[in-house]
């Protein structure tokens, strides 16, 4: 309105006004960029910007102030430490991009330490969600593998923190005796364990339990999927489970089976393990068809009374 020059924003006590301003709103964002629930960080940046640009401050030199650089690494730590997800991490680089700080900043003693700590943080909510089955496993991992690419945390080396392989070996023992194979192989590969894991009694113990799932699900559904059987044989071979130990998941299922009355179930379980008939009439498994006969009796189901007598009581 008053006409004024624009020559009047090059005057000295209008650009160290102007610096003064931009360097307090540059200071305003890194206070509030990592406040919960706050949307002025951004309204501060983008009034420090303005200024710089109206008044021609050059693009990083109120940013190389000491004390801005300092309140910069400040607020770029208090970040790391709470990086929940990849908007997280979008948000620290932005930080450092807009106070321009160097990328030497991630190699210092305390932002490796802070990496390090928020990743081995991410990979034990990683490890928790396959506990709790709430389907967010790969958000966590994504997060934490972000922090080691960023960060150059060599690949295994928060992974072989005792804590981790501890929890992610009760993560694997869970989802494997669940029949839950491809998750098991996710977490041992994710985590770096050691394919001596195999051997050990609980995994082979786990594996058995995975096999007798797989094939229990095979022979019960009423349009049996060749993958339960496929995997249940990739397991065996995997864990190098042996015949007879094979064999005896059979026997379990057989059991399991004709005590609830199933004995269509047990002719399939014969097919898939090549059980000869003279085998089926050992006196424990007769025992139990003679149980299932007189329940099935009660049930009226003609089809098992017929397939009980041919099989069990020729």
């Amino acid at each position: 309105n008053l006409f004024l020059s624009d020559e009047v924003y090059t005057q000295p006590e209008f650009q160290e006004a102007a610096r003064k301003a931009a360097n307090y709103r540059l200071s305003s964002y890194l206070s509030e960029v990592n406040r919960w629930g706050s949307n002025s960080s951004e309204e501060y940046l983008q009034v420090a910007r303005s200024l710089q640009q109206k008044f021609n401050i050059p693009a990083g030199e109120l940013e190389a102030d000491p004390k801005l650089q300092e309140e910069a690494k400040k607020s770029l730590l208090s970040k790391l430490g709470s990086v929940h997800s990849p908007y997280d991490l979008k948000k620290l680089e932005e930080i450092k991009s807009n106070l321009f700080l160097s990328d030497e900043v991630y190699t210092q003693p305390e932002f490796q330490e802070a990496a390090k700590k928020s990743a081995k943080y991410k990979l034990s909510n990683y490890l928790g969600e396959f506990e709790r089955s709430s389907g967010r496993p790969d958000e966590y991992l994504q997060v934490a593998r972000s922090l080691q690419q960023k960060f150059n945390i060599p690949a295994g080396e928060l992974e072989a923190d005792p804590a981790l392989q501890q929890k992610a070996k009760e993560a694997m023992l869970k989802k494997l005796g669940s029949g839950y194979v491809s998750e098991f192989e996710k977490i041992k590969s994710s985590i770096f364990a050691s394919d001596d894991l195999y051997t050990l009694p609980e995994f082979q113990e786990a594996a058995k339990k995975a096999v007798i799932s797989k094939i229990g699900n095979y022979v019960s559904s009423y349009h049996p999927s060749d993958k339960d059987l496929q995997e249940a044989l990739d397991i065996k071979r995997k864990f190098k489970i042996d015949d007879q130990s094979f064999a005896e998941t059979s026997h379990v299922l057989i059991l399991n089976n004709l005590k609830s009355g199933n004995v269509n179930n047990v002719v399939k379980i014969q097919e898939v393990f090549s059980i000869s008939d003279e085998k089926l009439l050992s006196p424990e498994y007769v025992a139990l068809a003679e149980q299932a006969l007189r329940a099935n009796f009660e049930r009226g189901n003609k089809d098992s009374i017929e397939k009980i007598k041919e099989k069990f009581l020729p």
